[in-house]
């Protein structure tokens, strides 16, 4: 005689063999060294496709100038240090510029860029800026969603509750195109124009 076991998915058979009695428990605890190799495979990422696209369209012409010669300025200095099929982003936080990896000529690059002042004043002017558009879209769509659905809305926009409204700004490099990257838990900003 077989009987269907709770724990195997429905269809399952297994055979009784006989019963079995547990008279001690042993706890485990878990290890560290083990926690730290098995919790990056478990964890989840969410990716770019997953994202809406958003374009962000800058309020005058001027600012689409400014952002335009600030990629510029971004991508002749890649040139210059050799940096040219490699994929990486350059993260900005408030007023620095800190690149994702440890290679020596992407510290070079954050060094020559915090050194450069024509660039840092337009990043500072122009950052800002940017972030103000892409929050206002954010708070945008957070009422469009209120309005179908409060409690998916407040679900769902939940990181707009954090610092920086849950907003990362980042420049991507990838084979000689840099972009202005602005990226929310649900959304992805691109600047529209260049």
């Amino acid at each position: 005689m077989s009987e269907l076991s709770p724990f195997l998915s429905q269809g399952i058979i297994v055979p009784v063999t006989g019963l079995r009695r547990v008279t001690k428990q042993h706890t485990g605890l878990g290890n560290s060294a083990i926690l730290t190799a098995v919790f990056p495979q478990l964890a989840i990422t969410p990716s770019l496709d997953n994202k809406a696209l958003h374009f962000l369209k800058p309020a005058d012409d001027f600012m689409l100038q400014e952002t335009a010669e600030l990629l510029s300025q971004l991508q002749q200095k890649c040139h210059d240090l050799g940096i040219e099929g490699d994929e990486f982003k350059l993260n900005l936080q408030g007023q620095k510029i800190a690149a994702n990896c440890n290679l020596a000529q992407h510290q070079q690059l954050t060094l020559c860029l915090h050194q450069d002042k024509s660039f840092m004043d337009k990043f500072s002017w122009l950052q800002p800026n940017y972030l103000a558009l892409a929050n206002s879209l954010e708070w945008l769509n957070f009422a469009d969603t209120y309005e179908v659905s409060r409690t998916q809305a407040c679900q769902r926009f939940v990181h707009l509750q954090q610092n920086d409204h849950g907003l990362v700004c980042y420049f991507s490099l990838q084979k000689r195109h840099v972009e202005f990257i602005i990226e929310s838990p649900i959304n992805l900003f691109k600047v529209a124009g260049i």
